[in-house]
């Protein structure tokens, strides 16, 4: 018995793991794993808007479907897995999400923090004006 997701579908899980539609033996993971997948989405979100999102961009049903994958292909529930090597679902998933903050909502939601300025599109600072007391947090490379 399948429970219902606000994003990712159990059909489209199964196809990114080569598993037939009628496969019902993890069924139940590929729904947890679609559970994990809307918060992990959700949580990522909640800064720039209301989730669950009620009318969701068809891509964040893609976001969900690969990252509930690599859920389960990092737990080893799949042949697909490859020991050791990185885990191309769940990186093209918060590559994807990170892209669509970017567009949607015009934030770099992986800006670096580093030697007193925010890199990336959060903010630029036109000034290198640092006070002694922000020069003492920074070690001189």
């Amino acid at each position: 018995m399948s429970e219902p997701t606000t994003y990712g579908t159990m059909y489209q899980v199964k196809h990114r793991l080569q598993v037939a539609e009628d496969f019902v033996d993890w069924d139940t993971r590929i729904n947890d794993a679609l559970s994990r997948a809307d918060n992990w989405i959700n949580a990522m979100l909640k800064t720039y808007t209301g989730v669950p999102l009620s009318s969701p961009d068809p891509v964040i049903g893609d976001i969900a479907n690969d990252y509930a994958a690599g859920l389960l292909q990092d737990e080893g529930s799949t042949a697909v897995t490859t020991p050791g090597g990185p885990n191309k679902l769940r990186r093209r998933a918060e590559e994807t999400l990170n892209k669509y903050i970017r567009t949607t909502f015009g934030v770099d939601p992986e800006a670096d923090v580093k030697r007193g300025t925010v890199l990336g599109s959060v903010h630029v600072s036109g000034s290198s004006y640092m006070t002694d007391e922000m020069q003492a947090e920074w070690p001189n490379d």
